[in-house]
């Protein structure tokens, strides 16, 4: 397709999209990812609404590769999608986009999310926007879920906020050895 017409290449990912071959509808996801457009973003959210999970996957994988660009109101409503594990890999993708409100949208989805695996998910992609509130990480320190804990301990430990020391460091007792470990890390580096 390298080298086609954008509109020639847009025809023949979407009959690729369309085909009921397992491959290649497969390398017409795979092709969004490397074209990068508002129109093939759109195009993957539509994958991520699809009914497969193995699909889903695969959309989720292609927008690992859109770095820096401004998600579509569609691909964060899908952080409320049914389905846990899309919920999750929709949130690690967000941590590489950017944009107005993002760091916002994820944070109050954070505050809603019930599932623990979710909520490490925005945790990470809370921690990477730039500019980004610690306050609703800070907050996920005192989850119910270790995992979550230690998921908000590792990624404090990520920023240069010395006021994140007095918070962190009664967590070194902490009952859970990964939220413990990540806490003597985190006051080391």
């Amino acid at each position: 397709l390298h080298g086609c017409e954008p509109g020639k290449t847009i025809q023949v990912v979407r009959s690729l999209l369309a085909s009921d071959d397992l491959w290649a509808k497969a390398s017409g996801i795979w092709c969004l990812g490397e074209m990068r457009t508002p129109e093939t973003m759109l195009m993957l959210t539509q994958v991520l609404a699809d009914n497969d999970e193995e699909n889903r996957a695969r959309a989720i994988r292609a927008l690992d590769k859109w770095s820096g660009v401004e998600p579509t109101p569609a691909l964060l409503d899908l952080l409320g999608h049914n389905h846990v594990p899309t919920r999750a890999r929709v949130a690690r993708a967000l941590g590489k986009f950017s944009g107005d409100g993002l760091a916002t949208a994820l944070a109050n989805r954070l505050a809603a999310e019930k599932e623990p695996t979710v909520r490490s998910a925005l945790i990470f992609a809370i921690n990477s926007q730039p500019a980004a509130s610690l306050e609703p990480i800070r907050r996920a320190l005192q989850d119910k879920d270790p995992r979550v804990v230690a998921d908000a301990v590792e990624a404090l430990g990520e920023t240069s906020d010395m006021q994140v020391i007095n918070e962190l460091r009664p967590l070194i007792s902490h009952q859970n050895n990964r939220v413990r470990a990540n806490a003597c890390v985190a006051l080391w580096s």
